[in-house]
């Protein structure tokens, strides 16, 4: 059996499955250059970024084919995306800010939660799923991480650089990773889908120490080989504390 990154295998022989497929897309979380370039060298398919939330539904889709980490593509008709400073107004092309999504398919808050529906979602229907990014003069949308940074003792910790990081270790299917507590004090959290028997936690605290600065790595590990999502596929973070 071949492993195609991430939970998707694929029996030998079974490549000429994707002679039909015109498209392959990606929404499930930052896709390096390098997995992009040997997918295409293994399957002769290119592989899509796809960018979307719960509260949006999908909302664009990159089909150039000068792959660039990061960039997710134009949106669909009819989806508006803007970039916003942290009071709420508008940026010029290339400034970077809050992504703002504007949609018919987008949902209108959350049922019981009144103070977290008013952070995501405005009264002119714009929708801020929690990320930072950019447009380009094209149109297109690069997101560069999370609004949602951990604070450390005063360090301040984008989720998106730690879960990328562990991605890319053989075996991890998926994290998250967000702020918890031990003895008292804010640390990073991680919780991992892999197989238990390609993952241990020595392996985590090794590759962190090697390439994140102390306050990035995470202080508390869990590994499951699988995780709870919803209908849509996305992991329930509150399961896990997140």
């Amino acid at each position: 059996m071949i492993e195609a990154r991430g939970s998707c295998w694929i029996e030998r022989g079974d490549e000429k499955a994707f002679d039909m497929m015109r498209h392959c897309s990606c929404a499930a979380g930052r896709l390096s250059e390098a997995a992009v370039a040997n997918f295409y060298k293994r399957y002769g398919v290119r592989v899509r970024n796809r960018y979307g939330s719960n509260e949006t539904g999908t909302v664009s889709i990159d089909l150039d084919d000068d792959y660039q980490e990061g960039r997710v593509g134009r949106p669909y008709g009819g989806i508006e995306i803007e970039i916003f400073d942290d009071a709420g107004e508008p940026l010029t092309i290339g400034e970077r800010g809050k992504v703002g999504i504007r949609s018919a398919a987008a949902c209108k808050g959350y049922v019981d939660e009144p103070e977290l529906s008013a952070k995501v979602f405005r009264e002119d229907g714009f929708v801020f799923p929690g990320d930072l990014g950019y447009l380009d003069d094209s149109g297109r949308l690069f997101v560069l991480g999370r609004t949602d940074v951990i604070n450390i003792g005063g360090y301040k910790v984008d989720p998106l650089e730690v879960e990328n990081i562990i991605r890319e270790l053989d075996g991890v299917r998926d994290v998250i990773v967000f702020g918890g507590e031990k003895a008292g004090s804010p640390v990073v959290k991680a919780v991992i889908e892999a197989d238990p028997d390609m993952v241990s936690r020595s392996m985590i605290v090794a590759v962190a120490r090697a390439r994140l600065m102390p306050y990035q790595a995470p202080a508390l590990i869990e590994i499951h080989e699988s995780l709870e999502r919803d209908g849509n596929g996305k992991i329930l973070r509150k399961t896990y504390g997140g």
